[in-house]
């Protein structure tokens, strides 16, 4: 999966989204439909509501990678929207990155410097495998209601 920014020049993508900061889109070849990647972007054809459509997608507006096989994400920071990085600051009461109130870790990223390499510290787990605190107020932890079946 792809977050991009679909407002950037060069991006084609379905006239709803094109005013998107944050668009996520799956790309795989698994798909089965025309899927091109090289030094300028992707090019995919994605289904839309049943409607396929030739998306271009310019490297610079994409901005975050995740696998959905391996669950590792990649950050580009250089190209994350000033508007969106102005609005993610977290406020001076806020904990401190990589943790939650209550001492819990959260998930981070791996940030990728323009080089294409991965930055120092900012790599670490993206799941730390416990199920996310209930927002109930009780004080409690839910388990997840998914089960599985073998």
């Amino acid at each position: 999966m792809v977050t991009l920014d679909a407002r950037c020049a060069g991006v084609d993508v379905p006239d709803r989204f094109q005013d998107d900061p944050r668009l996520r889109l799956n790309l795989s070849y698994r798909f089965g439909l025309a899927l091109d990647l090289n030094e300028w972007g992707v090019r995919a054809t994605l289904t839309f509501g049943g409607m396929p459509h030739g998306c271009k997608l310019p490297w610079g507006a994409i901005y975050q990678m995740l696998s959905h096989v391996t669950s590792e994400q990649f950050l580009f920071p250089d190209d994350v929207p000033g508007d969106l990085e102005r609005a993610m600051k977290p406020a001076p009461s806020e904990a401190p990155s990589g943790e939650r109130k209550g001492g819990k870790a959260r998930p981070r990223f791996s940030v990728v410097s323009g080089n294409g390499e991965e930055g120092p510290a900012e790599a670490a787990p993206v799941s730390t495998g416990e199920p996310p605190p209930d927002d109930g107020g009780g004080g409690a932890v839910r388990r997840g209601h998914l089960r599985r079946i073998k």
